[in-house]
């Protein structure tokens, strides 16, 4: 109980104007120096220092500081930067991504028809096969599911199952030769 006491008095009341820019004047290079250790870009360092100052000042009237505010700031400051890691990550992506589909556009049409016919083909592979070895094989495929899971669901052995996937699988090898599909283990 005394620690706490003494920690909450050791924090400038944060939720006042006066004790927020002394928070700011007192810590503001201390975060500033987290920052730029992680990114090495003053730059970014700044502007995600003037980001977390702003988050604190509009959340002060809900923020409650347990302990240290200097150990308080670092967290915050780290977890900031985590974000911001995350965030520019995902824009790396979304840019690989774009110039992805800007580069392969052209072609794009045509490997949309491509797979449309070759997925109504397999369908049409797949209603034909028996009820059994169909359902086995949805299960598998579909759903994900494996051998033992497929033959606890069916109530028969997982040998069952095995012989019904690799029956499925010779049936669609044998009617799309021109894909030259692998000849694996059917589980």
């Amino acid at each position: 109980m005394f620690f706490e006491k003494r920690n909450k008095a050791q924090n400038p009341d944060i939720k006042t104007t006066e004790g927020f820019s002394k928070v700011y004047s007192d810590y503001v290079r201390y975060v500033y120096t987290i920052f730029y250790q992680y990114l090495g870009d003053k730059e970014q360092s700044q502007d995600l220092t003037s980001k977390l100052f702003t988050s604190l000042w509009e959340r002060r009237s809900t923020l409650e500081v347990q302990g240290s505010l200097k150990r308080y700031l670092s967290k915050a400051a780290k977890l900031k930067i985590i974000d911001y890691l995350r965030s520019r990550e995902r824009e790396h992506l979304k840019l690989h991504r774009a110039a992805m589909e800007l580069s392969s556009s052209d072609r794009a049409t045509e490997h949309q028809v491509a797979y449309r016919e070759l997925e109504g083909r397999l369908k049409e592979l797949i209603d034909r096969m028996p009820p059994r070895a169909q359902e086995v094989f949805k299960l598998s495929r579909h759903e994900g599911m494996s051998v033992k899971q497929i033959a606890a669901q069916l109530a028969v052995s997982e040998n069952t199952v095995k012989t019904h996937l690799a029956n499925a699988l010779a049936h669609l090898r044998e009617n799309l030769p021109e894909y030259n599909l692998p000849k694996r283990a059917a589980g």
